[in-house]
């Protein structure tokens, strides 16, 4: 999707200095203890970007690459509703000058690739960071929401509603703040190495239960 969105971009060429692309600047957006961090490093890796690191700190390098032809590309591996993306891409915004954030935009030359998402979570970006060129690698369906009618996982709408109460009641001792994941998505999603908050608590949690301990398939740290 980099080298791709490299060929619709300014003079649609890299420029390389010792071995790397050095106006690229692959970075991102969450914390530093977060999953879009592995991700970042594992693009590095593979592409040797001229900067990489967090979002927080391109400023510099946004300013000494601007007659360069630069590309500044946000990375992730998951988007639920968006809304995280949304709050670090703001914060990087506030720490960069508005001109010099201005200029990237109108040029086209902030990207944001996710690996997998959800269809409402791209349109939320889309829609609150205007300008930024948004895709998600593989979109998921409603199939992977546990409570959703097209889901396919309970033969009717009764056993449908059966299990939701179940994991409502489960959800509302385990994270009471979003007792069917962050933004009531009810996502059955899992990676090999973190689950996103926005699944059902009850594979994730490590809450109570009935005063009892709930032991997890999948604990988040």
């Amino acid at each position: 999707m980099v080298r791709a969105r490299r060929l619709e971009v300014g003079e649609k060429v890299w420029k390389i200095e010792r071995g790397r692309l050095d106006n690229l600047c692959l970075v991102y957006v969450d914390s530093g203890i977060k999953s879009g961090v592995t991700t970042a490093r594992e693009l590095r890796n593979i592409m040797r970007p001229g900067k990489s690191g967090s979002a927080e700190e391109i400023g510099t390098w946004m300013e000494l690459h601007l007659e360069d032809d630069p590309m500044l590309v946000i990375v992730d591996d998951f988007a639920g509703t968006g809304d995280s993306l949304v709050k670090g891409i703001r914060r990087c915004q506030d720490k960069i000058e508005k001109k010099l954030w201005r200029r990237y935009i109108n040029e086209g030359r902030v990207s944001l690739f996710v690996m997998y998402s959800f269809p409402e979570a791209l349109d939320n970006i889309r829609k609150k960071c205007p300008g930024i060129h948004v895709v998600g690698s593989t979109v998921l369906g409603d199939e992977l929401r546990a409570c959703a009618e097209e889901s396919g996982l309970f033969k009717d709408a009764g056993d449908r509603r059966f299990a939701r109460d179940v994991v409502l009641q489960l959800g509302r001792e385990l994270y009471p703040n979003a007792p069917l994941g962050f933004g009531e998505l009810g996502a059955l999603v899992a990676f090999h190495n973190t689950i996103p908050n926005n699944t059902l608590p009850i594979f994730w949690s490590n809450g109570r239960v009935g005063g009892r301990a709930w032991n997890p398939i999948f604990p988040r740290p």
